[in-house]
């Protein structure tokens, strides 16, 4: 008697763990869902509070890639828009629900388990960032041009005409005047590894014209891009954000002739090589990091945006 106690027993408390087993399953595949779904709308924020093609665009989202990782019942109303900064949504939260049809607990008189994951992505202004180009374009200008819709082919370091002892758009990154063509080389083929803070702080202009460093450090990352090879490679409108065509740069605030202030950063497509200028067009970039939501923005941020999961 006692062993077939024992076995039955044994037998419910093997059938409790499959029962526990199977919505410990479910609820991660759940959080899976969410977490992906979350993701892939983030990257579009952030939108316009009253641009409504955006804001669908960006649900629709959210309920394709729930549907691709199992959540196939998610719906536009399961994704809620969440802060607003400068008439923006900068933040979203994705629900995904499960029901776990039980085995043991029917003998309890319960048939379901019913759980609920959220995931949350927001975005924020990106207040220091590495891998900068040695290039700064001016933020009077670059709002200016923004306003206008007016983002492509902007120039982001001139010519040297005539002359070679002029500034033509290059900064000293590291803080020391006088760092000349090989670090500019350096930095612009592979970007700065230091941390650049928007701030007080005053970045040196450097001197010179560097033809031949510019064009070698555009060339390389132009020439290194391999996606859309059907379709010339990586463009404004169509592009990887990894591609080492995208560069990031400072948007400055000059400072006299010899210094710029950042005032923050953003993303350019480069367009082609030339000898030495440098044009791109204007681009969103969201860069993972970590992302302030309880900062309220006084920018726009121009284009670029810390992202990632929070809450």
């Amino acid at each position: 008697m006692f062993v077939v106690l024992s076995l039955s027993f044994l037998l419910l408390f093997a059938s409790l763990a499959v029962d526990f087993g199977l919505a410990y399953l479910k609820t991660v595949e759940a959080q899976n869902a969410a977490d992906a779904a979350a993701l892939a709308a983030g990257m579009l924020l952030p939108v316009d509070v009253d641009d409504l093609a955006a804001i669908a665009a960006l649900k629709e989202t959210a309920v394709l890639y729930a549907a691709k990782n199992g959540a196939s019942a998610l719906s536009t109303e399961n994704v809620t828009l969440g802060a607003e900064n400068c008439g923006q949504y900068t933040s979203l939260e994705v629900e995904v629900s499960c029901g776990i049809e039980l085995n043991i607990g029917k003998i309890f008189g319960v048939d379901f388990l019913h759980a609920t994951r959220r995931a949350q992505t927001a975005v924020s202004v990106c207040k220091s960032m590495s891998g900068l180009v040695p290039l700064g374009v001016d933020y009077q200008q670059l709002e200016t041009l923004i306003a206008k819709g007016n983002t492509t082919h902007i120039y982001l370091k001139y010519g040297g005409g005539d002359g070679d002892t002029g500034s033509y758009g290059a900064i000293d990154m590291d803080g020391v005047m006088g760092g000349g063509a090989s670090d500019f080389e350096t930095w612009l083929t592979y970007g700065y590894d230091g941390l650049i803070e928007v701030g007080e702080n005053l970045l040196p202009v450097e001197k010179g014209n560097m033809a031949g460093a510019t064009y070698d450090a555009m060339a390389a990352r132009y020439n290194a891009c391999t996606h859309f090879t059907e379709d010339g490679g990586c463009t404004a409108e169509h592009y990887d954000p990894d591609c080492p065509r995208l560069i990031k740069v400072m948007v400055i605030e000059k400072v006299g002739t010899s210094y710029v202030k950042v005032r923050g950063f953003a993303a350019f497509i480069i367009e082609g090589v030339y000898d030495d200028v440098i044009i791109g067009s204007y681009v969103k970039y969201l860069e993972d990091g970590d992302v302030e939501t309880d900062t309220s923005w006084d920018s726009a941020g121009y284009g670029v945006y810390a992202f990632g999961l929070c809450g």
